[in-house]
C-alpha cells in the first residue's frame, strides 16, 4: 500500500528541486548593461567589434556561441557544452558527456584551436555574454548578428546589447532603418547607432528560442559514436 506521507515528501521535494534549478537557470541569463554602457563598449572598441562579426560570420553563420560571466573557461557552442578539464577538455550534448584533447574537440566543432582560442580571448576583452545569428533562415553569411553583454541583473527583464547587420542582408537593414518602431516586433526597443549596428532592448521572457542550423560538420550521430 502506498504511504502516503512519503509520497507528498517525495513529490514536495521534488518540486522544491524544479523550482531550484529554475532560479539557478534564470541567474545565468544575460545581465542588463545600460544604453550609454553599451553603446560606449561599442564606439570604444569598435575594431575588435567589427573583426568579432567577421570571425562569426567564418566559424559560425548560423549558430550561437554563449559563456558564462562567472566562468570564461567555459563555452556554448550551438549547445554543446564545453570546459577544460585537466588537460583535456569536456563536451557535453543531448545528456552525453565526452572527453577530447582541445584539437580534437575543435575538429568535433567544425572549428580550430584557433578560432576557439580566439573566442576564449574576445570573450575575456570585451566582455560577451552571447552571440548568435538572429534569423536562422537566412543563408550563411547574411544573418543579423545579435550581441548581448556581461553585466548588472535588470529588475525589468530586460537584455540590452547590439547588433550587426551585414551588406549582404539589404532588405533587413533597410526595413529596420526606415519603419517607425524599429522594424523588429521581438525588440521592445530597437534604434540605429552608426553604420550598421544596432542597439535593443528585448524582454527576457518574450526573448524566444531561436531553432539554430547547426555546424554542417556537426552531427548528434557523430557525437554519440564519440562517446562509445
Amino acid at each position: 500500500m502506498l504511504d502516503r506521507r512519503k509520497f507528498l515528501t517525495s513529490r514536495y521535494s521534488m518540486l522544491i528541486l524544479m523550482f531550484s534549478i529554475a532560479i539557478n537557470g534564470c541567474s545565468r541569463q544575460p545581465g542588463n548593461v545600460s544604453p550609454g554602457e553599451v553603446i560606449k563598449r561599442l564606439k570604444d572598441n569598435r575594431q575588435q567589434f567589427d573583426d568579432l562579426v567577421r570571425q562569426f560570420q567564418a566559424d559560425n553563420p548560423q549558430g550561437s556561441i554563449a559563456f558564462s560571466c562567472n566562468d570564461r573557461n567555459f563555452i556554448s557552442w550551438n549547445g554543446i557544452s564545453l570546459k577544460p578539464v585537466g588537460s583535456a577538455w569536456e563536451l557535453s550534448y543531448a545528456g552525453i558527456s565526452i572527453k577530447r584533447s582541445f584539437e580534437k574537440t575543435a575538429r568535433i566543432l567544425g572549428s580550430t584551436v584557433e578560432s576557439l582560442n580566439y573566442w576564449i580571448d574576445i570573450s575575456r576583452r570585451l566582455p560577451i555574454e552571447e552571440i548568435r545569428a538572429t534569423e536562422d533562415m537566412s543563408p550563411a553569411g547574411q544573418s543579423p548578428i545579435e550581441i548581448s553583454f556581461c553585466g548588472r541583473r535588470s529588475a525589468r527583464g530586460v537584455l540590452t546589447g547590439v547588433i550587426f547587420v551585414p551588406k549582404s542582408n539589404e532588405s533587413t537593414y533597410k526595413r529596420w532603418t526606415e519603419a517607425e518602431t524599429g522594424g523588429h516586433a521581438t525588440y521592445t526597443k530597437f534604434e540605429l547607432i552608426s553604420d550598421r549596428w544596432f542597439y535593443f532592448e528585448v524582454l527576457l521572457v518574450n526573448r524566444g528560442a531561436i531553432t539554430l542550423n547547426l555546424n554542417q560538420s556537426f552531427d548528434e550521430s557523430v557525437f554519440q559514436q564519440l562517446a562509445l
